[in-house]
């Protein structure tokens, strides 16, 4: 579909180089139509072909302060593939229908053509977020922007009632001269822009694996499995101290260790409680089995919002754009799990 008449807009971090997402909100009369439009890598990495080996091979993308090693080449992940300002690109869109209690009521999937109005910051956004619209040059996009925050507060909330468990464990950011020594290392900001873009992609992200599962297509998913029963013991001894108490550490669920994190917020332990249960959960992988997303509280749930950067988004794109048109039979659903199962142990 061509949406390059729609106000559609970018938002990264100030040295970011390659673009793999923009998002768009109407209001409606239930409540908001929210679109992610990722860069269609695919259309331009083919299953199979030299690239897609490559790509397979790396992995992901690695980032270091001032330089990075892409997953693939720079003319793809750093001009045709990303979406910079005022030129057309190719894009997968989730289009997701919310009401007003940020319940999704609809949504689809289609391949599309865009054209990014502005390239915004996070840092930008913060701040016109507070500013008054009449005073800035931005101001045909300031109402949008107030939508998307209140919508993303909505489902920043929903998402915590629901049991995602939010960790307060500063990020380091390092900063480098331009001979590459460290000058120095300091607390990375997380602002309202962030939690904005974090929760749109979380959306998409879980849109699709529900689409995907409903179609009972093999996929690789983004799992989180619940935490071993004695490293949530040895935790319950540690915050006991704190007078913190789980009410069970059996049958543990992610609600109950929001509710510790909850209490100890603001509080002098906070960092060292949030510290030691970051270390007591299991780490995140990719998997063609499906156990949830224990941290995030969601029974479903992908990769879909970086393929220039994550070999397993690309697969859910090549996998999402197939099932669009494509009935898969028995036997291509039986090689494609053995297929997923590889890549998913390559990628993890």
């Amino acid at each position: 579909r061509d949406l390059t008449g729609w106000t559609i807009f970018t938002i990264d971090g100030e040295t970011a180089k390659d673009f793999d997402d923009a998002i768009s909100l109407d209001v409606t009369d239930v409540g908001f139509r929210l679109g992610v439009h990722i860069a269609d890598v695919s259309h331009y990495v083919k299953k199979n072909s030299y690239l897609d080996k490559e790509a397979l091979e790396r992995g992901t993308s690695i980032y270091f302060p001032s330089d990075v090693i892409p997953m693939l080449p720079f003319e793809l992940s750093n001009d045709i593939c990303s979406l910079k300002p005022n030129v057309k690109r190719l894009t997968l869109t989730a289009l997701i229908d919310f009401n007003q209690k940020g319940e999704v009521i609809h949504s689809e999937f289609f391949t599309s053509a865009i054209k990014s109005r502005i390239r915004f910051t996070y840092n930008e956004v913060a701040s016109l977020l507070k500013k008054d619209a009449t005073e800035n040059k931005h101001t045909k996009f300031v109402d949008i922007l107030h939508n998307m925050h209140q919508l993303s507060k909505i489902l920043r909330k929903q998402r915590f009632k629901c049991g995602s468990v939010d960790f307060h464990v500063p990020e380091p950011e390092i900063h480098m001269n331009s001979k590459g020594t460290v000058e120095k290392i300091t607390k990375a900001q997380h602002n309202e822009a962030h939690e904005l873009i974090e929760e749109f992609m979380l959306s998409a992200n879980q849109e699709v694996a529900r689409h995907l599962f409903e179609r009972k297509l093999p996929f690789i998913h983004r799992i989180h499995e619940s935490p071993e029963e004695k490293k949530i013991a040895a935790f319950q001894e540690f915050v006991a101290g704190f007078g913190l108490r789980l009410y069970s550490t059996d049958k543990i669920r992610s609600t109950d260790l929001q509710n510790i994190l909850k209490k100890v917020h603001g509080r002098p332990e906070e960092r060292v409680v949030n510290t030691l249960l970051l270390r007591t959960m299991k780490k995140a992988q990719y998997s063609q089995k499906d156990p949830g997303h224990f941290c995030l509280g969601f029974k479903h749930y992908t990769h879909f919002t970086s393929p220039i950067r994550r070999y397993p988004d690309l697969i859910t794109h090549w996998l999402l754009k197939a099932s669009l048109d494509h009935k898969f039979s028995a036997r291509e659903k039986n090689l494609l799990a053995k297929e997923m199962t590889k890549i998913a142990e390559l990628s993890t």
